[in-house]
């Protein structure tokens, strides 16, 4: 029974693990809600598989839409390259705030944007683009020019999606938009109209395969606690030492000097490595403790760097001590090891909660 617990406890010691988000900009003069409603049967499909996020587009405020039309209307386009700069500024806000994306997806305009959002995003902001209903800023020349430079966005793998009833945006609309990836698997439904794909349709099930077999869940480390801060471990490590003598000793000076010294050396440990603080040595004969401050203070997060540095510090204090003896003068002392235990801690360091849960185990299992 015991060792059933203490499995469930080491997997409840792992890290979490994250479902790789979806960015899903909605079209022209919809809502985010809108769009996240007439996506329900992709999301619910894939809901172990993705985490959907929905942003609303900022401009201009109360029309919904990513890109306005140009000053002229449709009928005289504008070459300004950065007439849409108020929504990229919102959605690289957005996606700095609740990403990273692993993919980006847009219906109608939201999916013309998704083109341009991909050609303007540094390279490997999105994994993979899926489009639906979408089209080129053929009224708006600057973005155009944009994603025609862009193109084939390093061959980012994409899924455009037309239905032959769609009444508002052509097939050869959508053709000009699938131009410009390498190779992407284009969807073409009978039955849908503007609108992307539900569960009913013909080429459901090969848009949700699609977009399945491109997750890659990523491991999150388990939060580390902040507030309030738990004060450092003190870690007692085993120290021991040697003695080679001058012949020019007495007997009797080298048995005094080859007393065991009982040492314990006191560190303090966190996130960032091993800081010394100090030593206590014990001379069997003499039964006197001296506290010996070792030179190597600081911080190391390498333990055997911090043991080496260690080991030459203490050295030279046992010899300094000891050759201001008189009677054991010609003494030579040799630290041999140091900080064996802040070795097997360090093996753990980058995972403070599985340490406190083996830690925990450990105790539990031994009652």
């Amino acid at each position: 029974m015991k060792l059933l617990v203490a499995l469930c406890l080491l997997l409840i010691a792992q890290p979490a693990i994250a479902l790789p988000k979806v960015l899903c900009l909605h079209g022209g003069g919809q809502s985010a809600s809108s769009f996240q409603s007439d996506m329900s049967d992709i999301t619910s499909t894939l809901s172990g598989t993705y985490e959907f996020y929905f942003p609303q587009s900022p401009d201009p405020p109360g029309n919904s839409v990513w890109v306005a039309d140009p000053p002229g209307g449709k009928g005289e386009p504008t070459n300004d390259p950065n007439w849409a700069s108020d929504s990229v500024t919102s959605l690289n806000s957005y996606i700095a705030t609740n990403g990273p994306f692993v993919g980006i997806v847009g219906y109608s305009q939201g999916s013309m944007f998704t083109t341009y959002m991909v050609a303007a995003s540094p390279a490997n902001t999105f994994s993979w683009a899926v489009m639906f209903c979408g089209y080129l800023p053929e009224t708006h020349l600057g973005l155009l020019s944009t994603i025609n430079t862009a193109s084939p966005f390093n061959d980012i793998p994409s899924l455009v999606f037309m239905a032959t009833n769609d009444g508002v945006i052509t097939n050869t609309q959508t053709d000009g938009q699938a131009a410009k990836f390498t190779n992407p698997q284009r969807e073409t439904s009978s039955t849908a109209g503007h609108a992307p794909p539900g569960n009913s349709d013909s080429t459901f099930n090969n848009v949700v395969s699609w977009m399945r077999a491109r997750a890659t869940p990523t491991p999150t480390p388990l939060p580390t606690p902040t507030s309030p801060s738990p004060a450092p471990a003190a870690l007692p490590s085993t120290v021991t030492s040697s003695c080679t003598f001058s012949s020019a000793l007495a007997d009797a000076q080298q048995t005094a000097a080859k007393s065991t010294y009982s040492s314990t050396v006191t560190t303090t440990y966190t996130s960032s490595g091993f800081t010394v603080s100090s030593v206590a040595m014990t001379q069997a004969t003499r039964r006197t403790a001296t506290v010996y401050t070792l030179a190597a203070t600081g911080t190391q997060s390498n333990s055997v760097a911090f043991a080496a540095i260690s080991s030459t510090a203490l050295t030279t204090a046992l010899k300094a001590d000891l050759e201001a003896n008189t009677a054991l003068a010609g003494i030579t002392v040799t630290v041999s090891s140091v900080n064996a235990a802040i070795s097997a801690a360090a093996a753990l360091n980058t995972n403070p909660w599985l340490l406190l849960c083996m830690s925990a185990l450990c105790v539990w299992l031994v009652m």
